[in-house]
Parts: structure tokens; sequence; C-alpha cells
């Protein structure tokens, strides 16, 4: 399974156990994006990520690692500047915090074991306020997962129900608002048990993901959504796959993640009716926490760039193309990977386009237009990796 396949499956908080197993695998890795300078800038924490991060405005950052190979342990974190704290919620072999508001006060989830409920698991949200614990279950819910929380101490978040249909048991996700000691569930019309929460601002407007079948390929389509009071609208990335929708600040702007025709993950942000995409070069890129200054954190994953053109170099030598235009192919590619080292997008995207338009004109001619058909498909793959289209 590629890195994406995993993170694209848990980018909401209704997949938060799958993306805790899975992170030590993917080789993901912290960042903060400001929208202001389109700038980006990496930091590790000791361990894997093993949950989403976020951000509020004094620029402190909560998330969630582990140092083992399998997931878990996995412990939750602050970073106020470059000072990292660990916590980990009593009693819990999995801690992911994955909101803070301007007060400090942490949101996330923890899981203990408990052999008495199903998957011997008790998973639960959680407010952290200075040194003291809290816990939300949602009443009769197999796991309730926290989100995001805004600065009246409204909490985001996702419940899993289990219902037992025919011979099988199936798992639905529903809406949770948490407030105080009040529990809202909601779920978008027409959905049921398809549903998930991932951002709070402090007009209590929710943002989230909601999973809809559709007849084409691959029969269902994650969309994001707005709700406002009781009014909910769908919010979907324009050409994507997939979209998710994982904060809301103040503003009304709007950060998640959507999936390309490739298959791969960028971040964008959405303010008014423009989305802005954004993307680490050279990675899959997930958003999942914005502040009111224009700063998003999220998680990148470094893909295989250099072995994918090298591969298709060699690829191209047993072609048995006349050497000039062997040649002149190969040199393109070469110079992709001077820019990629380089950290030039703009160079590596125009040397994969002259790529492109050789490979066009040699349709029909030196190539068939089935093998051209397949030398533009690998290098739009290139192009999705690198984020040309950004």
């Amino acid at each position: 399974m590629r890195p994406a396949c995993a993170i694209r499956a848990v980018v909401s908080a209704l997949f938060m156990l799958l993306l805790a197993a899975d992170a030590a695998v993917a080789q993901a890795r912290f960042f903060v994006y400001s929208v202001s300078t389109r700038s980006f800038t990496t930091f590790d924490v000791g361990g894997e990520p093993c949950g989403l991060p976020g951000i509020n405005d004094l620029g402190q950052i909560v998330g969630a690692y582990t140092t083992t190979t399998v997931g878990f342990p996995c412990h939750g974190f602050v970073r106020d500047g470059k000072t990292i704290t660990s916590f980990d919620h009593p009693g819990a072999y999995i801690t992911q915090s994955t909101g803070i508001n301007n007060a400090g006060q942490i949101v996330g989830t923890r899981c203990v074991f408990d052999s008495t409920r199903p998957h011997g698991t008790d998973c639960r949200a959680f407010l952290k306020d200075g040194q003291t614990f809290t816990s939300y279950e949602y009443p009769g819910a197999l796991f309730t997962y926290g989100a995001k929380i805004n600065s009246f101490g409204q909490i985001a978040g996702t419940y899993r129900t289990q219902v037992v249909i025919g011979n099988s048991e199936q798992d639905f996700d529903h809406g949770l608002l948490i407030d105080g000691t009040a529990f809202t569930a909601f779920e978008f019309p027409g959905t049921f048990g398809r549903t998930s929460a991932g951002g709070i601002n402090d007009s209590s407007v929710i943002v989230g993901t909601y999973v809809e079948e559709v007849s084409s390929w691959p029969g269902f389509r994650y969309r994001g959504f707005l709700k406002q009071a009781d009014q909910f609208s769908s919010l979907d990335y324009p050409g994507a796959l997939f979209t998710f929708a994982d904060d809301i600040n103040n503003l009304g702007q709007v950060v998640g993640t959507y999936t390309d025709s490739q298959g791969y993950s960028h971040g964008f942000i959405k303010d008014g009716d423009t989305f802005m995409p954004f993307g680490v070069f050279g990675a899959e890129t997930v958003a999942s926490g914005l502040n009111n200054l224009g700063q998003i954190v999220g998680l990148y994953y470094p893909l295989p760039v250099f072995s994918t053109i090298n591969t298709l170099i060699r690829d191209l030598g047993l072609l048995g193309l006349p050497k000039g235009t062997l040649n002149s192919l190969v040199a393109k590619l070469k110079e992709v990977i001077t820019a990629f080292d380089t950290g030039d997008a703009a160079a590596a995207c125009e040397n994969l386009d002259a790529f492109d338009n050789q490979v066009e004109a040699l349709a029909g001619k030196r190539l068939s237009f089935d093998l051209s058909d397949s030398l533009l498909s690998r290098a739009n793959e290139i192009e999705a990796m690198l984020g040309c289209s950004l």
C-alpha cells in the first residue's frame, strides 16, 4: 500500500486507529505552511507521526508520535516555539492530540485496553486543560473521537457505532458536537453512518467529511461539508477524486486535503469561493489544522521521485530509439532530476512539459500511439508526484 492510500483513508477522525497503526510505515513528517509567504517549515518530534496535528493563534502545535514500528504506544505532544513537550492520557496506549485553542485547552482521542469491549479497546475523546483530563463517550458508541476545539470549549468530533446486519458487523460514523456535558449528533443529509467532523470555529460552524455512494469507480466519494446551525453544504475541490475538510478558522477559511486524478494527495485552503492548492515539493501533503493567522499544519509523505524517473530513463533505453531521439528525451528527464534535487519546482515541471511535447511529436512516427500514450501516462504521474498542477 502506498503511504497516501493509508493516510487518505484517515484524513478524518473516524479512521484514527488505522492512522496510528500505519504511521511508522508511511514515513510521514510534520509541516507548517504560511499562506501569506507560501512557504513551508518542517519539524520532527523524535518519532513518526501517529495522528494529524492542530494549531492555535499562538503558533502552538499539537499532534502525536510513536517511536515504535507498529504505531503504538502513541504519545501526544505540544510544540511551543522550539520546545516540544510530550504527554500521555493516564492509562492510555494511544494518546492523539489533534486540536488546541488559544487558552491552551487540548482535544484529542485516547485509547485504553479493555477486554470487555469489542476489539478489546476503549477509545474516547478527551479534553486536557492544564494537568486535568476529561473523557467523553457518546452514549452507546463503540468509539468516540475528538478532533478540534474552539475558544468556547466546544469540541467537534465523531462517534462510531457497530450494527449487526445479516451475518456481519458494520461500523457507522456520525458527526458530533460536544458542548460541556451536552452531546449533539448529526449526519450530512441523505447519508447515514458516513459523516465525521473535522473542525469548528468560534461561530460554531463545523466542517468535516462525508461519504457518498456513486455509480462510477470506485463506487464511493469522500466529500467535504460545512455545517452552519442546521444548514449543510458540500465542499469539493474542483476536479478532485476525493475532498476532505479538516478545519475552519474564524474568517471562514477552510483547510483540507484533496486527491487528484492520479491518486495523490495535496493540501488546499478555501477562502470564499476560491481554492488555493499547496503541497510539499515531491511529496503527498495532508493538511489538518488552520489558525486565524493563515498558518496551516499537517503531514507530508516524500514520494520516490528519483527512482520513478530513473526507471523511466532505463525503460526508454530498451525501446530501440535512434540515439539522437533517446538522448534528447533522457536529457529532459535528467534536467527534471537536477531541478528536483535543487528544489526548483518550476524548472522540473517545465522540463517534464518539454518531455511531453517531444513524446507527442513522435507519436505515430518513431513511437507507436500506444507507446507514446504509455510514456505520457508515466510522465503525468511524475508531474502529479511533483505537484506540477499546483
